[in-house]
């Protein structure tokens, strides 16, 4: 087990710092719906205050 760990701790750092940053990306946008849901009015109303004006 503990040789799969470091096994796998060396793999991560040969993956490209793109694959890591893409896979960050992508976790960011798994946990996006729940932090809208967590801080939605929040997000509302940052919404609403950076909305153009529309005349």
């Amino acid at each position: 087990m503990r040789s799969l760990r470091q096994a796998l701790r060396r793999g991560w750092v040969r993956v490209p710092f793109w694959a890591r940053a893409l896979l960050g990306l992508l976790s960011g946008l798994l946990a996006l719906p729940w932090l809208l849901r967590a801080y939605g009015e929040w997000w509302a109303l940052a919404g609403l205050a950076l909305m153009p004006r529309v005349p």
